[in-house]
């Protein structure tokens, strides 16, 4: 990934309470969620984004959010 999104690394703990490697069961959705993400070529998204503005989160984590919502029945409403 190139360095012009905000860096998400799933394996350092974050700054909580408790790392949230143990809030989700193994088997959850979120999790499948992530690893069939993780599996997607993005390059195109990637490489077709110029920029602007402050630095966007990776096109794989806004997937991931995406498509977790679609699948809990959470739509974006337009305004």
């Amino acid at each position: 990934m190139s360095n012009k999104f905000i860096e998400i690394d799933r394996n350092v703990p974050i700054t909580l309470a408790s790392n949230m490697e143990g809030w989700l069961d193994s088997n959850s959705l979120a999790r499948f969620v992530v690893d069939v993400v993780e599996q997607l070529d993005t390059d195109e998204i990637e490489g077709a984004y110029k920029g602007g503005g402050s630095r966007p989160y990776p096109p794989k984590m806004m997937l991931s959010l995406l498509f977790y919502s679609y699948a809990k029945g959470t739509f974006p409403v337009a305004r």
